[in-house]
């Protein structure tokens, strides 16, 4: 009985390290995509450079 209650938890502890695995990839894979909308949003708020100052006031 002991024998098999170990393999249980040896194969819920697997299960559970692949499943935190996937969480974390999850988790950057989501704060890469927000940086990078960021960084878009960002890069649109902005007027670009070349365009004159006076043009930028109005």
């Amino acid at each position: 009985m002991q024998l098999q209650a170990d393999r249980l938890s040896e194969t819920a502890l697997r299960q559970w390290d692949g499943t935190l695995g996937r969480l974390r990839e999850a988790i950057s894979a989501g704060i890469e995509a927000t940086q990078r909308e960021q960084l878009v949003t960002r890069n649109e708020a902005e007027p670009p450079s070349e365009t004159p100052v006076r043009d930028r006031l109005l």
